[in-house]
């Protein structure tokens, strides 16, 4: 996995978050985005399964948005051929949004983050009291922390969310008697081919080092398992390459899989290519007029993507 460092005010929880990560048996590749001065690369992330993209409480040009309040084109396409994220951090939401901000089809926090609705801030917006805990919710049985309480009494500035259809809260504001106790602050988005995991709060700031390592590693181990479980699909059925394409030429093979025919889309879902194979079990595209971007590879069951750097 990739971790993003996209902490520049706060070093000493993302100090603290690595050595959390360090004793879980997952090994990770820093980005470090504050001393490079710049958000990660399609390319620089597409060898890794899953990007974790820290912000903690920094909300001043984050590199989650370009640095310019804009969408991370890379994030999208990382995401449209199937990267797995989890963002987490207090204000990367305050960087660019104010309180109340409704989001709806078309815009990234409703399409690729599972948010309709960035509410409230705990103590900004609840009369300065800040939220106590978090709640487990209903339905998540991979994660065991709950309550997740603080270093402090009460935790400022996590953001209070409405999912979007089609997510999942994971962790609620709490407790039942605190003014935002129906909103999340930690949201699950299965889209078809991408998983989004967003932490509206800083896990550098859980009241124990055990509880936030139980926390990560569960959270990792989940990651992990639905892993396994994407690589037994039919995908990897299909071979692809070069694959970022480095020619004009692409080759398909179909790995004896008795397919009829092979299609190529854009993320529209425009046909760009379409043809029978015969007895061959290659076949070599030109795709020197393509624009960059990701395209959709499918034969029968199987499917890849491609990517036009």
């Amino acid at each position: 996995m990739m971790f993003v460092n996209d902490n520049g005010v706060n070093p000493a929880n993302t100090t603290t978050m690595l050595s959390a990560l360090d004793q879980t048996p997952f090994s990770y590749t820093v980005f470090d985005a504050v001393a490079l001065n710049r958000s990660p690369q399609l390319l620089e992330m597409q060898p890794f399964d899953l990007v974790i993209w820290y912000t903690s409480s920094d909300g001043v040009g984050r590199w989650f948005w370009n640095g310019t309040d804009s969408d991370n084109e890379n994030i999208k396409l990382y995401l449209q051929q199937g990267g797995w994220l989890w963002v987490i951090g207090t204000d990367f939401m305050y960087d660019r949004y104010a309180t109340p901000s409704v989001f709806g089809p078309g815009t990234f926090m409703y399409d690729y983050m599972g948010v309709a609705e960035y509410h409230a801030q705990s103590y900004a917006d609840d009369g300065g009291l800040g939220v106590p805990q978090l709640d487990l919710a209903t339905g998540i049985n991979w994660l065991t922390l709950n309550p997740v309480q603080w270093v402090f009494s009460t935790l400022w500035y996590v953001d209070a969310i409405a999912p979007a259809p089609g997510a999942q809260a994971v962790y609620k504001m709490g407790p039942l008697s605190y003014v935002f106790n129906q909103y999340s602050s930690a949201v699950m988005f299965h889209a078809s081919n991408f998983k989004v995991l967003s932490f509206y709060f800083d896990p550098a700031l859980i009241n124990t080092d055990a509880n936030r390592r139980t926390l990560l590693q569960e959270v990792l181990t989940h990651f992990q398992t639905l892993v396994s479980v994407a690589d037994q699909c039919p995908e990897q059925k299909l071979v692809l390459y070069p694959n970022p394409v480095t020619d004009r030429i692409v080759y398909i093979e179909r790995n004896n899989i008795d397919h009829q025919q092979i299609i190529i889309s854009d993320v529209s879902g425009r046909q760009l290519f379409k043809r029978q194979w015969d007895q061959e079990s290659r076949i070599g595209i030109d795709v020197s007029g393509w624009r960059s971007g990701v395209y959709f590879v499918a034969s029968g069951d199987a499917f890849t993507k491609l990517l036009i750097p």
